[in-house]
């Protein structure tokens, strides 16, 4: 005869409590298999419904910057956001910054315009036969160093200003506004163009006169220098392919002599017992050499 055993023994026996153990990891699995198709589902409704909306009401979606084409701004992220920043003053008040800005910027180019036009209007728009500006040449390091060599105006402008004598600083400075001008016009519209005729005549005028102040400020300069200036000034426009070279040369010169004159002045005031501030204002006669 076979034993049966009583329903309580058989649930609490070894071999049938080891298959629901055995069974709990196939559960386990299975329900975590559930887990994440459910989660991917889910977050594929959340992309995917949004670009899906937009399709049916004919709109394009606007993309966040995240690059990615599935992510919409509206979607997800709210934190992600560009923070809105507060109005400036002059939003407040009406007041466009830049546009003041670049009115002040733009003045002292309006002022130089307008006094070239007031210039312009007053000059002739053709000179004489017999002073005809030269061609600048076609060569381009020829044309770099007529503009380039304007540089020595503005190097001795600079230390005539930190020996305290602004006025004959100033007067290099006018120089080289006008020398760039001119050869400017000479080197992009040619010596014939209108605008070279008049600025060759107002650069001219600007180095004459700056050469009489100088001279009835500081005296006369040295005899060499003299002589080197007045070469290259009356030669250098004749000297055809060497030009540039020449007037390029005469840059240097003429800045160089004007320094010099100053120079000397103030050290024939300082063994006098003036000080030099007096003999760049003219308030001391110009001694000879």
């Amino acid at each position: 005869l076979v034993r049966r055993r009583p329903p309580r023994e058989r649930l609490h026996s070894p071999v049938a409590s080891a298959r629901p153990a055995a069974a709990m990891p196939l559960l386990a699995c299975g329900l975590g298999s559930v887990h994440v198709a459910l989660a991917r589902a889910v977050l594929a409704a959340m992309l995917v419904a949004p670009a899906a909306a937009h399709a049916s009401l004919g709109t394009p979606p606007a993309l966040s910057f995240v690059n990615s084409p599935l992510v919409h701004r509206d979607a997800h992220l709210p934190l992600m956001r560009a923070p809105r920043h507060q109005p400036t003053m002059s939003a407040v008040a009406g007041i466009d910054a830049g546009a003041v800005l670049g009115a002040i910027l733009a003045l002292p180019i309006k002022l130089l315009v307008g006094v070239g036009k007031a210039i312009g209007s007053v000059v002739p728009d053709e000179l004489p036969h017999w002073w005809q500006p030269p061609e600048a040449g076609s060569h381009v390091l020829g044309t770099m160093a007529i503009l380039a060599s304007n540089v020595f105006y503005l190097h001795y402008a600079v230390k005539l200003f930190r020996t305290r004598r602004p006025f004959l600083g100033c007067l290099l400075l006018c120089s080289a506004g006008a020398s760039m001008c001119y050869h400017g016009f000479q080197i992009f519209h040619g010596a014939a163009a209108c605008l070279t005729q008049k600025a060759c005549l107002v650069d001219t005028s600007i180095a004459v006169t700056s050469g009489m102040v100088y001279v009835a400020k500081c005296g006369l300069p040295r005899l060499y220098l003299s002589c080197a200036a007045g070469l290259l000034f009356f030669c250098a426009p004749s000297c055809g392919p060497l030009y540039a070279a020449s007037h390029s040369a005469w840059h240097f010169v003429s800045a160089y002599t004007a320094h010099h004159m100053a120079e000397n002045a103030a050290r024939r005031a300082k063994h006098r017992g003036l000080p030099a501030a007096e003999v760049a204002r003219g308030d001391a006669p110009a001694a000879g050499l």
